[in-house]
């Protein structure tokens, strides 16, 4: 590439990307501006970060949470409770396969999804139905303590 070419790309870049593009380009948040200054970086960004799709639904005593898991298998997926947070994980390989377009997700991702209430410990079930992981748990109930005033 001549000089003059590579300017050019660097004036793209810049009008496209904002200029302090190329200020932050080596800095620890290089990322975050990259995302800042850049709809279409943002809008993958954001698509990675919202994968995959979940609704949590409460009731009385239980809560249930539908998470998106289409293509994956319940042998793919990892869940671990704490007492206010489900993490999921999971992969899926793309075993190298030659892509013309690639509009699905593959990879592994880390999902952490905030509980509304407290579980019960050993009262959560899960089962994977056509690409949706159903998730329900007991809720704990919460019980105030009295606090003595002097």
């Amino acid at each position: 590439m001549d000089n003059e070419k590579l300017m050019q790309w660097l004036n793209l870049a810049k009008n496209v990307y904002g200029s302090e593009f190329w200020e932050t380009l080596f800095d620890e948040d290089f990322n975050r501006s990259m995302l800042k200054n850049s709809y279409v970086n943002h809008s993958i960004h954001q698509g990675i970060q919202s994968f995959p799709s979940y609704d949590v639904i409460e009731e009385d005593s239980y809560v249930n949470i539908l998470i998106d898991l289409p293509g994956f298998d319940r042998n793919d997926i990892d869940l671990t409770a704490h007492k206010t947070m489900l993490v999921v994980k999971g992969s899926r390989k793309s075993n190298d396969l030659q892509f013309y377009h690639k509009g699905r997700f593959y990879g592994d991702f880390e999902k952490n999804i905030r509980l509304p209430k407290p579980l019960k410990e050993n009262h959560m079930q899960a089962k994977m139905i056509n690409g949706v992981l159903y998730i329900a748990y007991a809720v704990e109930e919460e019980q105030g303590e009295t606090i003595p005033i002097d």
